[in-house]
């Protein structure tokens, strides 16, 4: 599939994130594997796996950037630039397994919600994130969930109506055959029943979803804000607990601002069939969808104060070039089984 040119903005903008994603990613694991606190004891895996999914995500969008055209009731998802991507069917499956990333990061956020509400609520209970059966259980509802998010993208593969229907749009904005682009449409007014079919039960399907994950988002914050006014437990423990818990809500914030609303508003968009409001998504909208992955691990290291100081030692230490006696004098590191 050949490059698409859909301007210096949204295309810079993408890959900058995605680098900063990549940095700071990083640095949040090489904090958590420098600071084993006996404090936050097996919750640094899950923050861990965390950084790991932000810097595949990143690495996906620096090299599959994605872009969208909407043009009256049909809005199309596509491969803006690829440097693996030469068939259109091929740039099908990146946009669909770009959509499934989206996808698994809400479940992934859900997944350390329950952890924390395990954690304060029902400490006796941990065994749920311990033993591997419960570990395999977790792991495939978060790939289940991309699945049902790549099968949704597979739905709403491109017909011929729809074809014919975009074939001007793409010839006028990137003058390139329509044939030729690998992409994944909405055609709510379609002259085709399953394309109308398609796109609404996809819509639905998302929507459905993202709103009951956001339903959990909401209720294990209160069940766990609740807990932490009325269990007795030393103060410290009871920040530590208050900041982590902040962190989490800090982190799903971001994706929901940067990735719920944007993609609400893409979906709802071609329903007025007005091509002059979604003409400048690629500009806005679009750059907002790879923001949380940078934001994400500056959430964590900023609110959890045992890694800010440990991640502000070490760059105080190699800003004063004393890097050969770093590790001397490092904050004390203990290992722990322990899952808070």
């Amino acid at each position: 599939m050949p490059n698409l040119d859909v301007g210096a903005f949204p295309k810079w903008t993408s890959r900058i994130f995605s680098i900063l994603a990549i940095l700071f990613n990083v640095i949040l694991i090489i904090v958590i594997r420098i600071r084993r606190s006996s404090h936050i004891g097996g919750y640094r895996h899950l923050l861990s796996c965390f950084a790991v999914f932000d810097i595949c995500y990143a690495v996906f969008e620096l090299f599959v950037g994605t872009a969208v055209l909407i043009h009256k009731s049909c809005f199309c998802v596509f491969t803006r630039e690829s440097f693996i991507s030469e068939t259109p069917i091929f740039s099908i499956a990146l946009v669909s397994l770009r959509s499934s990333l989206v996808g698994m990061s809400f479940v992934l956020l859900a997944i350390h919600f329950f952890y924390r509400y395990y954690a304060v609520c029902r400490p006796t209970k941990m065994h749920h994130f311990q033993r591997p059966f419960y570990i395999l259980l977790w792991l495939n509802l978060f790939l289940a969930h991309g699945f049902l998010w790549f099968g949704i993208s597979l739905l709403n593969l491109p017909t011929s109506a729809t074809l014919v229907f975009m074939r001007e749009s793409f010839e006028k904005t990137y003058f390139i055959r329509v044939e030729d682009v690998g992409m994944i449409c909405l055609y709510y007014f379609s002259p085709e029943r399953w394309t109308r079919f398609a796109s609404l039960t996809g819509v639905a399907l998302g929507s459905i979803t993202v709103l009951i994950i956001v339903y959990l988002y909401i209720y294990l914050t209160l069940k766990i804000v609740r807990a932490l006014e009325t269990l007795t437990m030393s103060s410290s423990m009871r920040n530590l607990h208050r900041q982590l818990l902040r962190a989490l809500v800090i982190q799903t914030l971001i994706p929901i601002f940067s990735n719920i609303l944007p993609c609400s508003v893409i979906w709802i968009t071609p329903v007025f069939e007005n091509d002059e409001i979604g003409s400048h998504y690629n500009h806005i909208i679009v750059p907002l969808l790879g923001i949380f992955c940078w934001l994400d691990p500056m959430a964590v290291l900023f609110v959890i104060s045992e890694y800010w100081h440990t991640a502000t030692y070490y760059l105080r230490s190699i800003y004063q070039k004393h890097s050969s006696s770093i590790f001397a004098y490092a904050p004390s590191a203990v290992s722990s089984n322990t899952f808070i």
